[in-house]
């Protein structure tokens, strides 16, 4: 029920005409949830972070192949402090497409697969596989998105899937300073491993850099992180 509430609440959020529907600086914003690079443009995003659970850091690259296409790889580093889940993770390759580039309300729909390894999600597996679709708008003061996708676990023992719901809401206060408040919903086939997060991030804006802070809980385990990112948009 819960789930068709959100659905309900963003689609109708996205179809208010907001006045302002032109935002100069909007190219360059990275943390926007709808950003998507421009052909040729090269972003790179690292953080840290530190929680009740592990100290992780990684890193996000990304390329824009033709305005409507990107690839990115992804690399993740963890040491927990409950277990010995330690090492990199989630090494990964992912593939977006934009399937309405010009229209008001835009669609991504995207592909990929992670090497989870010792600190991984999934720390049984060797691979897990994604499919998705975002979809959101954009105005001058504001972004609203909403993001679904399925992850499968092909293990003869432990298969597993699991399906996340996203919402999110993003805040440009003024041409520097944006916010934004996100959280997800994960609903998997093996109850220990359904999640419910919510997140809020504050960030300051450099030209093509942004420096990001970010708070994250996470409902079921009482799991708590704060961390920080770079992102540098070439």
């Amino acid at each position: 029920m819960k789930f068709r509430i959100i659905t309900t609440v963003l689609c109708a959020l996205l179809t208010v005409n907001f006045s302002n529907s032109a935002y100069a600086e909007l190219e360059y914003d990275t943390e926007d949830p709808m950003f998507f690079e421009a052909a040729k443009d090269f972003l790179s995003r690292t953080g840290v972070s530190v929680g009740n659970d592990a100290f992780r850091a990684g890193t996000r690259l990304s390329y824009g192949v033709n305005g409507i296409f990107t690839v990115a790889a992804d690399i993740k580093y963890q040491e927990s402090f409950r277990s010995d889940d330690d090492g990199f993770a989630d090494v990964g390759l992912l593939l977006t497409y934009r399937t309405n580039a010009d229209a008001n309300i835009k669609t991504d729909i995207f592909a990929g697969f992670n090497f989870t390894g010792p600190g991984g999600f999934v720390n049984y597996a060797d691979t897990v596989y994604t499919v998705g679709a975002r979809m959101g708008r954009q105005w001058a003061g504001m972004t609203l998105a909403g993001t679904a996708q399925t992850s499968w676990v092909f293990d003869e023992t432990r298969g597993m899937a699991f399906i996340d719901l996203m919402p999110e809401i993003y805040f440009r206060i003024t041409e520097d300073w944006k916010a934004g408040v996100s959280a997800d919903f994960r609903i998997a086939t093996n109850p220990n491993f359904d999640r419910e997060w919510v997140s809020g991030k504050f960030l300051r804006q450099y030209g093509r850099t942004q420096y990001v802070g970010h708070f994250d809980y996470e409902f079921d385990q009482s799991e708590w992180q704060i961390g920080a990112k770079v992102n540098v948009l070439f």
